[in-house]
């Protein structure tokens, strides 16, 4: 005599037996929530107070300007890290700059990075160029590297102009701002200038006006002064 057929089981309909549950939920998935949970406490208690607790490296103190030579200098937000870069009055003792300076100062989660190099050609192009190159990085977290919105014209306390374009990443929002002039303290040489600002939505807002004040400090030492 034949074996009867199996009975197929039943459709899933969604219960949870009580054995697996405990509060109303179901205890198969509450593994796999702590783990998120402990992930999200991660992000946004313990890295934060780490960030907060430990030591600067180097300390930007009131009254300090950082120099990228040729007679560029810019302002830094006090008790920020400086990162990069030569305070004014620590030049090289040979007195002698490269053509591509950079410094870089950070906080709170954001980054600024200022670059000066040899640059003959307008703000716009200048821009262009920084923008082709972080659209096609794949060596940095930035693949994701979106251009937002329309470009600004932006001038410092000095009257320097240039143009701001605002941008989103994997990691974040920023800025990227780039000037040009013609060679600062040589009075011949075109300079290119480029300020990168990086760092997460909340706190590129929480630094809003620091940043602000950092880019509105760049000045450069006319020829002959």
């Amino acid at each position: 005599m034949d074996a009867p057929p199996p009975v197929p089981p039943a459709p899933d309909d969604g219960h949870v037996p009580v054995e697996h549950r405990l509060l109303g939920l179901d205890r198969r998935t509450i593994p796999l929530a702590l783990v998120v949970l402990a992930i999200m406490a991660l992000y946004l208690v313990v890295v934060p107070a780490i960030n907060r607790n430990v030591d600067f490296d180097d300390e930007v103190r009131a009254g300090d300007v950082i120099t990228l030579g040729n007679g560029i200098t810019f302002v830094p937000p006090e008790g920020w890290n400086l990162m990069a870069g030569i305070r004014e009055g620590q030049e090289p003792t040979s007195g002698v700059s490269g053509n591509d300076e950079t410094a870089a100062v950070a906080d709170g989660g954001v980054t600024i990075t200022v670059r000066a190099s040899g640059y003959d050609g307008t703000a716009d192009e200048l821009l262009d160029q920084v923008d082709r190159v972080r659209t096609r990085s794949d060596a940095e977290p930035n693949q994701a590297f979106t251009v937002t919105g329309p470009r600004t014209t932006v001038t410092t306390d000095s009257g320097i102009s240039g143009v701001s374009q605002a941008y989103t990443s994997a990691t974040g929002e920023g800025r990227i701002l780039a000037f040009t002039f013609e060679g600062g303290r040589t009075g011949t040489t075109p300079i290119g200038l480029t300020v990168t600002i990086d760092g997460s939505t909340r706190s590129f807002a929480e630094q809003a006006r620091a940043i602000e004040t950092l880019i509105a400090s760049i000045q450069v030492e006319e020829a002959g002064s």
